[in-house]
């Protein structure tokens, strides 16, 4: 571990984790020096890469006593943001990723709405920047809130979810303590949904929540960062830890049945797209891929979802065969894909 000497109670701790980044890491740090605010230390947790990153991380931390690196053995995105979660010493929090960037207001203006409200959480809009096509495009909220949490679940969630303010820790400024005083960290067993069940748990506990109608954060989206593209093992795992966060949180915070509604269609929906990809791109054999078809469609969690959501098009024709067990007919039909 590099470690320079701290500034003292700085009001943000920046957390990047960092695995094979080097194309891109000194842009978003550069993004990070350029910020108006500067009441700030970043933390570089460099998770076990295997190209240039690990150097690059070394002499980042030497431009600036701001800037200190960790290194640790491969562990995972979660496993590295915790570690910055546990070694920072801000008032807030702000994630980012090593591959995106700011804009030079960003903790400029989640700080001082944070500060203003006292708020436990700042969240902010975001821009698309889509690699391929050099395409941007903003994701705007469509306006301010400022509230608690069981108000922002009546008032603003299902607008959030469904337009992804809510789901990653990147457009989010986040007290330090509302973490540390309730254990909440990230899950480490999953490479996917862990973010949103993150969030949630953050919601969960949050006592002023504010949403500003500002973008303050590029995302540089890839193809390959597309679940379209990508096969997770225990992907219906992780959908299960996630639907678990958000019905504790609810549960907790007294929200109403459309809410819930509304997480049995996201879990239903990711649970027959990743049945999809294990019969697409799983690399499975065709035994394995009825084995984990079965597996999956006999859950009392999806059954019991699928019974309380209906399904439209063709997931309807799936659903329905799932719940009436036909896996024979599934798999049959899954494999002429």
């Amino acid at each position: 571990m590099t470690e320079k000497g701290k500034i003292n109670k700085p009001a943000i701790s920046i957390i990047v984790p960092v695995y094979n980044a080097e194309k891109m890491l000194q842009t978003c740090v550069d993004s990070i020096l350029g910020q108006k605010f500067t009441e700030w230390e970043l933390l570089l947790v460099d998770d076990g890469s295997t190209d240039a990153s690990a150097a690059l991380c070394d002499s980042l931390s030497q431009l600036d006593p701001r800037i200190r690196t960790y290194h640790k053995s491969n562990g995972g995105v979660s496993s590295a943001r915790n570690l910055g979660i546990r070694k920072s010493g801000g008032e807030y929090l702000y994630f980012a990723d090593s591959d995106d960037t700011l804009v030079p207001e960003t903790l400029e203006e989640l700080y001082r709405e944070a500060a203003a409200q006292s708020a436990d959480m700042v969240v902010c809009g975001f821009t698309y920047y889509v690699e391929r096509s050099g395409e941007t495009v903003d994701n705007i909220p469509e306006k301010y809130f400022c509230g608690g949490g069981a108000a922002y679940l009546r008032e603003r969630f299902i607008m959030d979810f469904r337009q992804e303010f809510f789901n990653p820790p990147w457009n989010k400024l986040i007290r330090r303590t509302l973490l540390t005083e309730n254990g909440i960290l990230f899950g480490e067993a999953f490479a996917i949904c862990e973010d949103m069940a993150f969030s949630m748990q953050v919601l969960e506990r949050c006592q002023r929540i504010c949403v500003i109608p500002k973008t303050l954060y590029c995302y540089h989206y890839k193809e390959a960062d597309n679940l379209v593209y990508r096969f997770h093992a225990n992907y219906y795992e992780a959908l299960l830890y996630f639907r678990d966060r958000a019905g504790r949180c609810f549960d907790r915070l007294g929200a109403k049945e459309a809410l819930y509604d509304e997480i049995d269609a996201y879990f239903v929906g990711k649970s027959l797209m990743y049945l999809h990809k294990i019969y697409r791109c799983s690399g499975y054999d065709r035994q394995k891929k009825r084995a984990e078809l079965e597996r999956i469609g006999t859950s009392k969690t999806l059954q019991n979802a699928l019974r309380e959501y209906r399904t439209h098009g063709k997931r309807r024709v799936v659903g329905w065969l799932l719940l009436h067990r036909y896996f024979g007919l599934l798999d049959a039909l899954y494999s002429r894909h």
